[in-house]
């Protein structure tokens, strides 16, 4: 969910299991960007651009950037890049399969959370999506030590057509990062978004465990709103 970062819900679903094929790309500016629960621009406007490219056999490549991203850190951006390949089980289910690299671009204690991740997922009908997702090199800390160790993610999301253009998400996620800095937390998102061809518009309600289980600082881990606005091209 490359691009899910800001618009967790409205744009981590796949409107069906056919495959994109040929270029496509989103540019999104959100209130907030907030990834698993926590946001990574410290509370400030975030602005992205992802690009892909898709092929018949279902192969997909895309790369993304993102604007901040942990300003506290001296980190200027983010930048992504990402492999996989999208099967469609049958008319109704599609899973997809990917690798991906997420590089943190400013000082050097930024950089130090770069990390790679690999993902699996499986869609119904475009209403229904649950992932695991595995980091060999997430960050965790002791006292203000980085320490590297491996993360499993599990996600679960819905989306729910209401009248016209609009539409309900709702999602469930888990995140626990294992070795000498161990944490987990959980989060949750509610919220509605309203489609009309190319754009779309979102606002959602996001909460964390982040703060509680000491994963983050309260500031940047507390309940929040983020609404966003996205362009599809």
């Amino acid at each position: 969910m490359r691009l899910g970062r800001c618009m967790a819900l409205a744009l981590s679903l796949q409107t069906g299991p056919a495959l994109a094929q040929g270029w496509s790309g989103a540019l999104v500016l959100a209130s907030d960007k907030v990834y698993r629960g926590i946001s990574q621009s410290n509370g400030r406007a975030a602005l992205l651009l992802d690009v892909s490219h898709g092929w018949e056999n279902g192969w997909q490549l895309g790369a993304g950037l993102a604007a901040p991203s942990y300003p506290t850190l001296g980190g200027e951006g983010e930048l992504s890049l990402s492999g996989g390949r999208q099967f469609v089980l049958d008319g109704d289910w599609s899973a997809h399969l990917g690798l991906a690299r997420y590089g943190q671009l400013g000082s050097a204690h930024a950089r130090a959370l770069s990390y790679h991740e690999a993902a699996l997922s499986l869609a119904w009908r475009g209403r229904v999506r649950a992932s695991l997702a595995w980091a060999p090199d997430s960050t965790g800390y002791l006292g203000r030590e980085q320490v590297h160790d491996h993360a499993l993610t599990a996600e679960l999301s819905l989306q729910q057509r209401l009248t016209g253009r609009w539409s309900a998400d709702a999602g469930l996620g888990y995140y626990k990062l294992h070795g000498p800095a161990a944490v987990d937390y959980g989060y949750a998102s509610l919220g509605l978004r309203w489609a009309d061809g190319p754009w779309q518009g979102s606002i959602n309600w996001i909460n964390s465990q982040a703060a509680q289980r000491r994963a983050a600082p309260a500031p940047i881990a507390g309940a929040r709103w983020v609404a966003a606005l996205m362009w599809g091209f």
